[in-house]
C-alpha cells in the first residue's frame, strides 16, 4: 500500500523527503491517464510552494520600505503620498501572500484528487460511515 504523507508544513526540506519516499515504493498501477495527473498536481504543489516564500518575502520587504518611508515622512523629507503609496504596497502584497497561500491549499487538494487520498486525508471511513447494508452491498 502507499502511504503518502501531509505536504503542508513550512519545513521545505520535507519535500526532499517525501520525494525520497515517493522513490522508495513501486510505482502503483494506475488506469492510463492517471500518471500525467498527479505528476501536474504535484508540480503545481511545488510551484504554490515557492509563490508561499517568494510573496512572503515581498511581504516583508514593502513593510521595510513602509518604515522607511515613514521615518523620511516624520523628518520632512518626504510627502504623505509617498507614504500612502507603501503603504498601498504593503496591503497588496499581504493579499498576494493569502492568495499563494490559498493557491498551495487548492493544490493540496487536487493532489489528493488525483492520488485518490481525500477521503483517507480527512479521516473518513466508509465501512464505518455507511449504513451496514450500503457497506456490505459493496
Amino acid at each position: 500500500m502507499l502511504a503518502v504523507v501531509m505536504l503542508c508544513s513550512s519545513s521545505f526540506g520535507q519535500t526532499n523527503w517525501v520525494r525520497r519516499f515517493f522513490e522508495g515504493y513501486p510505482r502503483p498501477q494506475s488506469p492510463p491517464g492517471t500518471a500525467p495527473e498527479v505528476r501536474n498536481a504535484y508540480t503545481q504543489l511545488e510551484m504554490n510552494r515557492s509563490r508561499i516564500t517568494t510573496a512572503g518575502t515581498a511581504r516583508e520587504l514593502a513593510a521595510r520600505r513602509l518604515d522607511a518611508e515613514q521615518k523620511k515622512f516624520e523628518l520632512g523629507t518626504s510627502t504623505v503620498r509617498f507614504a500612502l503609496e507603501e503603504q498601498r504596497n504593503v496591503a497588496q502584497a499581504e493579499t498576494n501572500e493569502i492568495q499563494a497561500l490559498v493557491n498551495y491549499t487548492k493544490a493540496l487538494v487536487a493532489l489528493d484528487r488525483a492520488i485518490g487520498n481525500t477521503l483517507a486525508r480527512n479521516n473518513i471511513e466508509l465501512d464505518k460511515q455507511l449504513p451496514k447494508e450500503l457497506a456490505s452491498s459493496n
